[in-house]
């Protein structure tokens, strides 16, 4: 990283005598900001639509949210809305540019992740092995053995032994 920064100055003078053009003009082309930093943010968010429940509730992101209201809030069912994501993870809805005030309803549990094909092997044989475990031999002392050789003796005892016969 040293050395990449060391000769970067050259890289950059090298580089901007090849490609660099010169302006037409020196103006200052840029337009002022005309919203307010909220809006931004809002602008600037990752915006998805839901459709609001009988209830008034909608799901995004494994989470139920509840638009809270005064008065009646019949004329807010099944409206589309649309939910804000901010970078910072904040959430807004807004219906018709207004924003709803809203509770979070309940909170959902994220999925489990889906097995790629590059991790399907480990799983299965993860299962194999256990599956193996679960099928282990019972010991010589296990009482299924036992009995069955105190039953195999007593059928030996009870019939007599004759050797074989050629």
């Amino acid at each position: 990283m040293e050395a990449a920064n060391a000769c970067l100055p050259e890289f950059l003078h090298d580089y901007n005598q090849r490609f660099a053009v010169a302006p037409i003009s020196d103006e200052d082309a840029h337009r002022s900001v005309q919203h307010r930093a909220r809006e931004l943010d809002l602008l600037l968010s990752e915006q998805h639509e839901r459709t609001l429940s009988k209830n008034l509730t909608l799901q995004y992101s494994h989470t139920v949210y509840q638009v809270q209201h005064s008065g009646h809030g019949y004329r807010l069912r099944g409206a589309k809305v649309t939910v804000c994501e901010g970078a910072n993870g904040e959430i807004t809805l807004l219906y018709e540019g207004r924003e709803l005030p809203y509770t979070t309803y309940r909170k959902g549990e994220k999925p489990p992740p889906v097995a790629d094909e590059k991790t399907v092997n480990e799983h299965v044989d993860a299962a194999l092995a256990k599956q193996d475990k679960a099928r282990a031999k019972p010991t010589v002392d296990h009482p299924w053995r036992t009995a069955g050789t105190i039953a195999v003796a007593k059928a030996a005892a009870r019939s007599p032994t004759t050797p074989n016969a050629p």
